[in-house]
């Protein structure tokens, strides 16, 4: 539950410390948090983090389709962005 401002200081760090690689999810959401709304999906973060290092990035998804997802076509159209 980061905002843009909290991933781009932990963008420099990473870069400042030599990371190359980054496995970037959306997680869970957890109820007794208001949510932040800079990434509410895990491909906003991906962009996030493309637009801003130049690091190898690693998703993940689930091979049945998320459960908050209509359909697994959109669910797989939406892996590929």
């Amino acid at each position: 539950n980061l905002d843009k401002d909290e991933v781009l200081n932990m963008l420099e760090g990473f870069k400042q410390e030599g990371v190359e690689n980054i496995l970037a999810l959306r997680g869970d959401v957890n109820p007794s948090l208001i949510p932040k709304q800079d990434f509410r999906y895990a491909s906003d973060l991906i962009s996030f983090i493309k637009e801003n290092g130049d690091f190898n990035i690693i998703g993940a998804c689930y091979p049945e389709g998320h459960n908050e997802c209509p359909s697994l076509v959109e669910d797989i159209r939406n892996l590929k962005i």
